[in-house]
């Protein structure tokens, strides 16, 4: 035996089986449709609601702005010519996506020495290591791995549309 419940909000028609209980925020939820529901007392329905969830998307929108803001500044760093002919040849390179993450950490290493050694072979520059020790460099290769991921995925999907075959 089972009863519906309307919610006042949205309209949207819920069947509560006999074993299933409304709780006071079922009451809430569904409004008083569902007090005779609620009169069996019990179990919680499960039913979310945005006011029992928003706190905690609050506390965690921090967290998603700031991995956010390193794929942002990974995609414009990785968005030159270098880094794009890095992203072609690894996306071809690429021929299972589940190998992303070591392609795309090759490309970083690929990239770190490239960034290093153009200078010096195509200007006849000093030879002059990053600045290994910072955290700031550290940041900015966490921030072109996550470019490289975006790029890399992009240029693999495209990839396996146009080259049905596949590589």
């Amino acid at each position: 035996m089972s009863e519906c419940v309307r919610c006042a909000a949205t309209g949207h028609v819920r069947h509560l089986a006999y074993e299933e209980r409304a709780s006071v925020a079922d009451l809430h939820y569904y409004g008083p449709l569902a007090a005779g529901a609620a009169g069996r007392g019990g179990a919680n329905t499960g039913v979310a609601t945005m006011e029992r969830v928003q706190p905690y998307i609050d506390m965690a929108q921090p967290y998603f702005d700031w991995i956010w803001g390193y794929f942002r500044e990974g995609f414009h760093d990785v968005n030159a010519i270098l880094g794009l002919l890095i992203a072609i040849g690894a996306a071809y390179v690429l021929s299972k996506y589940s190998r992303i993450f070591v392609v795309a950490l090759g490309a970083v290493v690929f990239y770190m020495i490239a960034q290093v050694m153009l200078p010096v072979l195509a200007n006849n520059a000093a030879f002059r290591l990053p600045p290994l020790v910072e955290g700031a460099y550290w940041q900015k290769m966490v921030a072109i791995y996550a470019g490289f991921l975006i790029i890399i995925t992009v240029f693999y999907i495209v990839k396996r549309t146009m080259l049905k075959g596949g590589h």
